[in-house]
């Protein structure tokens, strides 16, 4: 929308709760991560700002994607993803993942992947404090 409030433009599903919502640097595209609940997985998508349709740039990921951004360029996007499970057991191990790929979604990479052990509380509430990769941004 403009400053002082008007010509409001809805980017995404009205259903949707889209997190990581990043501006390219130029500012003509957004990208946001919607995570469906029921499945446990994350999708990123990426919309300009005339409130075009989304265009989904990933597959479901088997994994909540935790930050997502723009290269300076806005020709690339670079996520942190960790590894999901609809029932996850004790120790359960998980795998962290930093990707890189095109803006399009294309040409996806991983350029750092941990595993580690879920802890042996793995109630929801502890898991989402159970992060060792987060915090993305390009510059």
């Amino acid at each position: 929308m403009k400053v002082d409030g008007s010509e409001l433009c809805l980017l995404s599903d009205p259903d949707w709760e889209a997190s990581q919502c990043r501006f390219a640097p130029d500012s003509s595209k957004v990208l946001f991560v919607p995570f469906d609940y029921r499945e446990r997985v994350s999708r990123i998508f990426v919309t300009d700002r005339s409130g075009a349709k989304p265009k989904q740039v990933t597959a479901a990921l088997n994994a909540e994607v935790l930050g997502a951004c723009f290269s300076p360029d806005g020709k690339s996007i670079a996520a942190i993803c960790r590894q999901t499970y609809a029932n996850p057991t004790p120790n359960q191990k998980a795998e962290f993942v930093l990707m890189l790929m095109d803006a399009d979604g294309r040409h996806r990479r991983t350029l750092l992947s941990e595993t580690r052990n879920m802890p042996a509380d793995i109630s929801a509430a502890f898991q989402l404090n159970w992060i060792t990769l987060s915090g993305l941004d390009w510059r």
